[in-house]
């Protein structure tokens, strides 16, 4: 059985998997690096199409959709990945998802997470919750934060930059 200090995770914002090409290249490029669970940001899958993530290797664990094609996260394992299932949770926005497992004698906490383009304190506070009633067990986090260190810099839109979550990255 793998151990935790053993596996090859990835977090990877894959932007957008309706495609079949394009789902194709990320499940074969997961299986090229031997990773043994993904956490994935912006799938833009809805409910009904999540199992077309699944295929010979891998399968879907845990996933969060949007009710369009937008948002969406997704939690992926290696068909092979021995562990036992300890709960879930999701939210119904396609923003947060929480897979908790057991893998030989540690317990882990998997959240892949999509925050919003523009800061809802609501989403940080859900954040913040889930995370401290996960105090038993080891987190791990993959996230894209939408967030820059430098909105004139990094993003391209002024009207982006007025409302962006930067404000997190900045000092008091």
């Amino acid at each position: 059985m793998t151990s935790p200090t053993q596996l090859r995770m990835l977090s990877l914002n894959v932007g957008g998997l309706n495609g079949p090409i394009k789902r194709s290249a990320i499940l074969s490029y997961l299986l090229s690096e031997k990773i043994q669970i993904a956490l994935l940001q912006e799938t833009l899958l809805v409910k009904r199409d999540i199992n077309r993530l699944a295929n010979t290797f891998f399968k879907v664990i845990a996933f969060s959709s949007a009710s369009n094609k937008s948002k969406g996260v997704a939690i992926l394992a290696h068909r092979n990945l021995q562990f036992k299932q300890l709960g879930s949770w999701f939210d119904d926005k396609g923003r947060i998802v929480v897979f908790k497992l057991n893998i030989g004698r540690t317990n882990l906490a998997l959240i892949s997470l999509y925050a919003p383009n523009i800061f809802e304190k609501e989403f940080y506070d859900q954040i913040t919750k889930t995370i401290l009633e996960l105090s038993s067990f080891k987190l791990i986090v993959g996230a894209d934060f939408n967030a820059v260190m430098d909105p004139a810099v990094d993003r391209s839109s002024v009207l982006l930059q007025r409302h962006s979550t930067a404000g997190l990255m900045r000092p008091e």
